[in-house]
């Protein structure tokens, strides 16, 4: 398991075999101290989630999908977006399939 710090202007992935730069995360719309707490209080997924609806408040939509992309989305979250737009709306927005894949499988996404 890996994390991304993000207290730095470019976080590095910890805990792989080798710590490397990674790209720098999306605008960020809520403030540090609201960032830690929500760490403490869950995890950097429950920051994604947080970061994509604060920029969407803000009619930041490009930022808002880029967190949101970041995100561990639960697969019957993903299976009802792909209900209602595409599967290659998914793609398109690099939305991450983790879960979705387990649950239903391989090309899911392709599927009627």
């Amino acid at each position: 398991m890996w994390t991304i710090c993000l207290h730095s202007n470019y976080p590095t992935l910890k805990g792989t075999h080798h710590d490397r730069p990674h790209p720098p995360p999306p605008k960020s719309y809520l403030p540090v101290e609201d960032r830690e707490a929500l760490m403490r209080e869950g995890s950097e997924n429950l920051v994604y989630l947080a970061e994509s609806q604060a920029a969407g408040n803000a009619d930041d939509e490009e930022t808002a999908w880029a967190w949101l992309s970041m995100a561990k989305l639960e697969a019957k979250l993903l299976m009802n977006l792909k209900k209602r737009t595409s599967g290659q709306f998914i793609r398109d927005m690099k939305l991450r399939t983790d879960k979705a894949d387990v649950l239903y499988g391989p090309g899911w996404l392709d599927r009627a």
